[in-house]
């Protein structure tokens, strides 16, 4: 390790020696600030990501600008056989120049820290987002200089080498685009997208380290540093020796294995979300259901490339979360994005999924313009579609998306009773909540239920709702109070948490035992409502600080909330 380490520091005090290194951070860090200062102020939101949609495509040149040189030049000038000669390895060699490249572009990369410093004079960034992100741009360069290094090593010409180096970089960044993803079949688009830096670094850019995009990114180091130590190791073996009959074979098995970790490991396990609420995080239950999807699963995004700021903004994390989607679901979803405004085929099929242009008010040059645009979705299973006309906001839309596959794939709807209880002043008689019901029956077969007062089982029930006001469900028809009524479902109560207006405040009492059911519900002490619950004394229950408690016939029981779900 000294001698690697020795070599990377020989190595970067020879690229501060030449003006280029200046030249070349000076650039990095100018052409970086236009960009993001350009973008941000479009946007006005104080975030790194209008840096980081662009970083790739700046590395795309700064790194084989950076790494052309590495052996190249030591190979033309002859110095390479000279420095081999030493008491040093190839591997050492190798390592040592690799060293030196990356701690280069590690400077490159502080350099740009005064962009959030900057940010701090004026609004809060996250930081838990910036220094995810930061380590993100870091892992990217480590896979990039790999690709520079090995570029170097194959040829004795530094703009050979550059040039080499950009375009295996750009089919490396290309295959993770969109367009090429989705005219390709499911199973070789989950190859590409696996491949590809794009999806492993978007990832990490919003605040999320996961495991497997840190593994791609060394194993994109290891794969092209294997190729460059056999590109050395060539130079002074017989071309059809034994030696280089098992260093071919050892580099085809060590590719081949890295290649096969990055294809077949998305079950590898470990993930840090460092925004504020794990926003970027599918939740357990989206992935069960994406992970046991039976058949193909197809989303369609139709957006418009032309969205005034706060929409675009939008639309990308829109774009994320769709990605989380597809990678989720191991290529049982496929994710088609079109932009209606620029093709009158993908106008007529959003419009026939029932997905209306909306109009936009657009600042033009010194006039206020009004714009058509898309931002819609559509999920199709089979014949079945489900759509979302409009895209108003991101918090919610991972519970809407996964609600409309679970409703499109599941083969049977879960049956729930539903029931409105009358208060003794009658005044929810006009009380219809047709809302409610509305938004049950997008994924529950809802049955009306009467209470009936004797105790016939209803088997098939998953829930029984019971809607009314306060005091409006009496002791004997309590299913709280009968727990054989319903067998192994859930009892929920929608109580208002105020007294009725037709009715007059009973003075300060002990609740009765069928005030309430089971599960997060309203206690009442007087005019007093609160979600503390009552304790046995007697024959009644009284209100103290302790669990939650459930009424029976024998006194009051234990029992934790459970949700609706």
């Amino acid at each position: 390790m000294n001698a690697v380490w020795t070599i990377a520091r020989r190595e970067l005090k020879a690229l501060f020696d030449l003006p280029t290194a200046y030249i070349l951070l000076v650039v990095f860090v100018a052409t970086n600030d236009f960009l993001f200062f350009r973008q941000a102020e479009l946007y006005g939101v104080a975030t790194l990501r209008p840096m980081l949609d662009l970083l790739p495509w700046l590395l795309l040149f700064l790194v084989p600008a950076v790494t052309m040189r590495a052996l190249a030049e030591d190979a033309r000038s002859g110095v390479l056989e000279v420095v081999l000669a030493q008491p040093i390895t190839e591997l050492e060699l190798l390592l040592g120049k690799y060293v030196g490249q990356v701690l280069f572009l590690w400077i490159a990369l502080v350099l740009t820290v005064a962009i959030p410093l900057g940010l701090t004079a004026g609004s809060h960034p996250q930081w838990g987002v910036v220094i995810a992100q930061y380590v993100g741009a870091g892992l990217l360069t480590l896979g990039l200089a790999g690709v520079g290094v090995w570029a170097s090593s194959v040829t004795r010409n530094q703009i050979t080498a550059f040039i080499a180096g950009v375009a295996v970089m750009f089919v490396l960044t290309f295959v993770g685009l969109d367009p090429l993803l989705v005219g390709l079949p499911p199973r070789i688009g989950a190859i590409a997208g696996a491949l590809g830096v794009l999806a492993h670094f978007t990832g990490i850019a919003r605040g999320v380290i996961d495991l497997r995009d840190a593994v791609y990114f060394l194993s994109l180091a290891a794969v092209f540093l294997v190729l460059a130590y056999f590109a050395l190791m060539r130079r002074r073996l017989t071309a059809r020796g034994e030696a280089i009959r098992r260093l071919r074979l050892g580099t085809a098995l060590l590719v081949a294995g890295f290649v096969v970790l990055n294809l077949f490991g998305r079950h590898i396990g470990g993930r840090i979300d460092l925004t504020p609420g794990k926003a970027y995080t599918l939740s357990p239950a989206t992935r069960r259901i994406l992970a046991h999807l039976d058949d193909l699963v197809t989303v369609r995004l139709f957006a418009s490339a032309a969205l005034p700021p706060e929409v675009a903004f939008l639309k990308r994390d829109v774009d994320d979360l769709l990605r989380d989607y597809r990678a989720a679901s191991g290529g049982k979803l496929r994710l088609v994005v079109a932009d209606p405004s620029a093709d009158t085929a993908a106008a007529r099929v959003a419009r026939t999924l029932g997905i209306p242009p909306v109009q936009f008010n657009v600042v033009g040059r010194g006039e206020l313009q009004v714009k058509d645009g898309y931002l819609g979705i559509a999920v199709q299973y089979a014949e079945a579609v489900k759509t979302i006309p409009f895209v108003r906001q991101a918090s919610d839309l991972e519970y809407r998306l996964t609600s409309f596959i679970r409703a499109l794939t599941r083969k049977e709807k879960p049956a729930i009773g539903f029931t409105i209880a009358t208060d003794r002043s009658g005044s929810a008689r006009n009380r219809t909540y047709n809302t409610i019901r509305e938004q049950l029956e997008q994924n529950y077969t809802v049955r009306a239920v009467a209470v009936p007062d004797d105790s016939t089982p209803l088997r098939d029930l998953k829930v029984l709702v019971i809607a009314g006001v306060p005091d409006s469900v009496a002791h004997r028809s309590s299913p709280g109070c009968k727990l054989s009524w319903i067998r192994g479902a859930v009892c929920s109560c929608w109580q208002a948490a105020w007294p009725s207006p037709t009715s007059t405040p009973s003075p300060a009492r002990a609740p009765s035992p069928g005030t309430t059911c089971c599960g997060r519900t309203a206690w009442r002490c007087g005019r007093t409502w609160s979600t503390t619950s009552p304790r046995t004394s007697r024959s009644r229950c009284r209100c103290s600080s302790a669990r939650c408690w459930c009424p029976t016939r024998s006194g009051c029981e234990r029992s934790a909330p459970r949700p609706l779900l």
